[in-house]
């Protein structure tokens, strides 16, 4: 292709890298045009970083004046999301909008990226279109403020879960998105003043900031829906990792992830905040490999209500406290405080160490009538193999009577918890970890979140139970 000479400038041809040229699968192409439309030449694009500028070092070079030595890049991930970064000292457009030196933009096929336009001085112009040829990006159907929503990556009562974007930085978070028509305001305010209510509660989570805790990043609210922003996670949670070992935990290793959870609740506690359904399924995992835990959806029923929060912790009766369940359908409930969640913290410790739930769902007598009269035994083969100091913390952790269960203070000084005691040798034992179980247990999690929000659900039917 000749050079082409503006008054302005001589421009040489723009060079398409070696390994692009090369490459038998491109994912997309950049398709460069200069001034007057004339079209320059079609670049695949097949590397994860694609560089583009005047520097010889570059992918892509454009040696043109106006262009930076490294003016801009593409970033591609592991999920064939593109972004393009703005390296340049002149700026990068994509679709007419500056992007702005240091800043990143999520890209779609089609977009229009000016590495140079036209100006008063001159009439140069170097733009080239993006095309993608594995699964073309498309536009995002909701924009919230600098989020942009992705796909569903769960749902539950009340809200569904989507990954979302930043656009200015390219980061990737999770938001949840609750439904307005299904929740009320966590006071007994009505009109103005309780949706003011409604963005207050959510700010008062914002300011939430523990190692151990989901990150609330954000929050908007449309006429319809509540959008709060999270750190996205994608280790899983807790139910699914004991699900998936397949027998008990280690002691050691049960203690580990026990102590997290136990300082991220003092810490919600000493900020005034009561998690109150706190659940394997609201544990998540910081990565598939590690044991790092982060507590999620606190503080659920000062956004939704306490009514229809009710309704939500009735679906998994498994957690709830005695004094909870002795609350349901009265018409003045006593109040009841943060002892709560130190139930809840037992129950899910039982779960680490036994492998089952303390609770039998395969009895004919109803989990929230074994949980009221606190019916549990814990089985024989296990109370020889578990130290005695994890035995008594489970049993002061699951008094039934809120005034004479063990206090977070006091678990914090708990001999199992601070001493540095081994796990006893595993013991063969008289059958497996009861997985079937624990599996229903989210099955009925999900029945009862399709009940309560009328949704259609993918899983599979309940497993049949054992005999008892």
């Amino acid at each position: 292709m000749a050079e082409e000479k503006d008054s302005a400038a001589v421009v040489a041809p723009v060079v398409a890298p070696a390994e692009a040229k090369a490459s038998s699968s491109p994912w997309g192409q950049a398709s460069f045009k200069m001034h007057n439309g004339k079209a320059i030449g079609d670049f695949p694009l097949a590397a994860n970083m694609i560089t583009f500028g005047r520097n010889k070092g570059c992918d892509i070079k454009i040696p043109h004046p106006h262009a930076s030595g490294y003016h801009c890049a593409l970033q591609r991930d592991a999920q064939g999301v593109v972004f393009l970064e703005d390296t340049s000292t002149n700026g990068t457009w994509v679709n007419g909008k500056l992007v702005g030196k240091g800043k990143k933009v999520y890209t779609t096929h089609g977009d229009i990226v000016h590495v140079v336009r036209p100006s008063k001085a001159d009439n140069e112009e170097i733009a080239f279109t993006l095309l993608f040829f594995e699964s073309p990006q498309k536009k995002p159907a909701i924009v919230i403020g600098k989020y942009e929503i992705g796909d569903q990556l769960g749902s539950g009562t009340f809200a569904n879960v989507h990954v979302c974007l930043d656009s200015t930085t390219g980061l990737k978070y999770a938001v949840k998105v609750l439904d307005k028509k299904k929740i009320s305001v966590g006071s007994n305010k009505k009109g103005p003043s309780a949706k003011r209510g409604l963005v207050e509660e959510v700010k008062i989570l914002q300011e939430l900031n523990h190692p151990n805790i989901v990150k609330v990043f954000a929050s908007f609210e449309t006429e319809d829906a509540l959008y709060i922003v999270l750190e996205l996670l994608q280790g899983g949670d807790l139910l699914d990792r004991m699900i998936s070992l397949g027998e008990e935990f280690p002691e050691d290793r049960a203690r580990l992830i026990f102590i997290q959870m136990m300082k991220a609740v003092s810490y919600l506690h000493s900020k005034g905040v009561a998690h109150r359904d706190l659940k394997p399924e609201n544990i998540l995992l910081e990565t598939k490999d590690s044991d790092k835990i982060k507590l999620t959806d606190f503080g659920l029923s000062r956004i939704v209500g306490e009514g229809s929060f009710m309704k939500t912790i009735c679906g998994t009766p498994m957690y709830v406290a005695p004094e909870v369940v002795q609350n349901m359908g009265q018409s003045n409930p006593k109040g009841y405080g943060k002892a709560v969640d130190v139930w809840s913290m037992g129950v899910i410790l039982y779960m680490l160490l036994c492998g089952e739930p303390p609770f039998d769902q395969r009895k004919p007598t109803p989990i929230l009538d074994q949980v009221k009269k606190g019916v549990y035994k814990m089985p024989e083969d296990l109370q020889q193999s578990l130290s005695k100091e994890a035995q008594d913390l489970i049993v002061q952790l699951l008094a039934i009577d809120p005034l004479k269960r063990i206090t977070l203070e006091d678990v914090a000084k708990h001999p199992w918890v601070v001493g540095d005691r081994k796990s006893r040798p595993k013991i063969q034992r008289q059958g497996a970890i009861n997985v079937q179980q624990l599996a229903s247990l989210r099955i009925s999690a999900l029945a009862g979140s399709s009940s309560a929000s009328s949704r259609d659900s993918d899983e599979p039917p309940s497993p049949s139970r054992p005999p008892p």
